[in-house]
Order: structure tokens, then sequence, then C-alpha cells
């Protein structure tokens, strides 16, 4: 007897429609500004904040025309997907009211002006990631037109996000850019590309050079190894500035600038010694304090090869750790740390400038990043001790 085959596959419908509505709980505001307000809302289903982005003009503004400029924010940012670029994750838009909502990721951090203020230690690495960000837009042909500190932030991990494309405009040819830009509030210097009512990737990558230009010399920053870099950024002439944010990227990534500052024996000092500090580290407390004054760090190191000097290892490896952080870690306490990796690194940092010595201690806080953080109090070995 044959068997009739039962086909319960439905045919996919032309327009799919959700109807049951997503509830989120609200939080807080997060601001408000010309063209809207912010709120900070919760999905309580998987325990995930978000940022709601309403579109709301305040009574003046060209409603109308504006609303484009939103919508173009969430078509741009639906294309990317980088480690340093704001995600979108959902929109909802009330075309009839010419209004709209986007929820999109929460960065939990600060302005990049700020975080350097409070973590000067981190310039390069700050720098680097937002090359690499902006990079990623060039590649995408998507220029975000409004460069400034309260645009990019970073998060508590120290990872750069780059947010608010409500200016933003993928283009295609050279010839493709509206001359809208000229109306925005610019807080530098403007580069003689507006002359000729040009903005390109080569103008993006001069309001990125004049951002970290002005943070270091504002708070007086030391350590950034990209000056050569930084000028070239930052030339008011196009003709003479860098090509591409790609180009920059390539040159951090072959380190010419590491090469040119740092002999092959120093690095080999500093790695030495890195490697050493590093092997006695087990890991350290959530509450802990890296010290940033160099100078410091270098008193006490020379104190402490004083007073070691006829050892062939450092008796207590706390006495080490200590030059560099203050609060509780664990240690390995049978770990052995040359006296003479001590010598030769504090041989090393008395030849330096200040410039190379921030440097050094900025790479030293790289490794110290990669550092297991200890929460609550665990059961230890024999080989370590909390302190």
């Amino acid at each position: 007897m044959t068997k009739a085959i039962h086909n319960d596959k439905k045919s996919l419908p032309e327009i799919v429609s959700f109807i049951r509505q997503k509830d989120y709980r609200g939080i807080k505001w997060l601001g408000k500004g010309s063209f809207g307000l912010t709120a900070l809302l919760e999905d309580e289903t998987i325990n995930e904040k978000f940022v709601c982005k309403k579109y709301s003009p305040l009574p003046g503004i060209n409603k109308d025309k504006y609303y484009t400029n939103f919508l173009n924010e969430i078509k741009l940012l639906y294309k990317l997907n980088h480690k340093n670029i704001v995600r979108v994750f959902s929109y909802h838009m009330y075309e009839k009211n010419c209004t709209g909502f986007v929820l999109m990721e929460f960065i939990d951090g600060i302005d990049i002006e700020n975080f350097l203020i409070e973590h000067p230690e981190m310039i390069n690495d700050i720098f680097e990631q937002t090359i690499e960000g902006f990079s990623y837009l060039e590649s995408k042909k998507i220029l975000h037109r409004d460069i400034r500190s309260s645009n990019i932030l970073v998060d508590k991990g120290g990872f750069v996000k780059i947010i608010d494309f409500g200016f933003g405009k993928q283009a295609f040819t050279a010839t493709d850019f509206d001359r809208s830009f000229s109306s925005l509030n610019w807080w530098c210097e403007l580069p003689s590309d507006f002359q000729d009512n040009i903005y390109n990737f080569k103008t993006e990558l001069y309001f990125v050079g004049k951002l970290f230009e002005k943070i270091i010399k504002d708070y007086d920053i030391n350590g950034f190894i990209y000056k050569g870099i930084l000028v070239k950024m930052c030339e008011h002439n196009p003709n003479n500035r860098i090509s591409s944010f790609e180009e920059v990227k390539r040159s951090i990534q072959n380190n010419e600038v590491l090469d040119a500052l740092f002999t092959y024996d120093e690095i080999n000092v500093y790695q030495s010694f890195a490697s050493s500090l590093s092997k006695v580290i087990i890991s350290v407390y959530d509450d802990v304090k890296y010290i940033t004054d160099i100078e410091l760090i270098q008193k006490k190191l020379s104190d402490l090869y004083k007073s070691v000097m006829l050892e062939y290892y450092i008796p207590d490896n706390t006495s080490i750790i200590d030059c560099f952080i203050g609060g509780r870690y664990r240690y390995l306490v049978k770990a052995q740390f040359e006296t003479s990796i001590l010598k030769n690194f504090c041989k090393f940092l008395k030849s330096c400038t200040k410039d190379k010595k921030n440097i050094v201690l900025s790479n030293l806080h790289s490794r110290f990043a990669s550092i297991q953080i200890t929460v609550e109090e665990e059961l230890i070995s024999e080989d370590e001790i909390p302190f």
C-alpha cells in the first residue's frame, strides 16, 4: 500500500510580520541634543543594555530634511562590523510622524579626551585603535564627517568605539560630497580642503590628527611615539598630507617608529626585564592601581638595585613588583629574578629621554593588561602569597 507523503512545509509569506511586542526597561536618560534624545534601556530577557536614540529635532529645525540623515546613519551602521565601531542592533521607524528609534550598542565608558586625561600612558594604544577604526571606515568608503572627542569613546576594557554617524555619508567618487559639512561647528582650525569645498578621507585624517595633537598639547602627554606620523596627518595642505588611514596603519604595523627609537640591544634589555617581571606576578586584584610616574619608578628601581647588588637574585620579589604596582596582587615566592637583569634595565632607563621612558612604561602597562584579574578570594598554592 502506498502512503501519501505529507508535506508540512508552509510557503514563505512575502511579508513576514512579527506581531509580538518587545518591551525594554527604561534605566535613565543619557542626553538631549538638537536632533533628539538618547536613553539607556535594558532587555531583561537577555540581560543586555542598549542605547536608544530617538529622532526628535528641536523646534525650528527642518524635521523632514534631517530625518533623511537619521535614516542614513542607520543604513551606514548596518553595513559595519568592527570592534572599534559602535553596532546597531534594531530600529523602529514612524515615517508618518517623521520620527524613529534606533537601538545601539551600549558603550560603558567615557570620551577619548577624558580617558586620556586619566590614562595618559595609554596614548599610543588609543591612537592605534582609532586608526584601526577609521581605516576600516575608509575601506568601506564611509566618511564620518563629525570627528570630535565626544564621538570617540573608550570603554572600561580600553577599547575605542567610534560613534555618532549622524552626518556620515558613503562616498563612491571624489566629487560625491555634500557641502553641508561646512555648516558644522568645528572645534579646530579648518584645513585648506574646505576652501575648495572638498571633504574626503584625507580631510578625516586631518581632523583625527588634530584631535590627538590637541589632547597631547592640552594635557602635556608624554611618551607618544607617532609624532612624525601626526605631523603628516595635520598638514594644512592636503597635497602634503599623508595619503590614507591605511598608510598610517601600515607604518604602525611595520614598527617604523620603534625601529628608529630603540636599538636592538635596548629592545633585548627591555624584553628580558619585562619577561622576568611578568613571570613573578600571578594575578592582580580588580582594584589594582598601576604606578604611572616613570621618574618615581626609576628612582625605586635604582634604590632597589643598590640594596641587592651583591646578590645573584633579588631576595624578595615584592620589592620589584612594588615599583610598578600599588595594591594587592599574587606572586610566586620561588621564582628567581636575576639582579643582573635589574642592573641592565636601570642602566637602560638612565640613558633614555623622557619620551623613551614613557614608551617603555606604556609597553610594560600593556604587559600588565594581560595579567589575570582576581575578583574574589581563592585558594592559593604554597608557591604564592596574597599581598
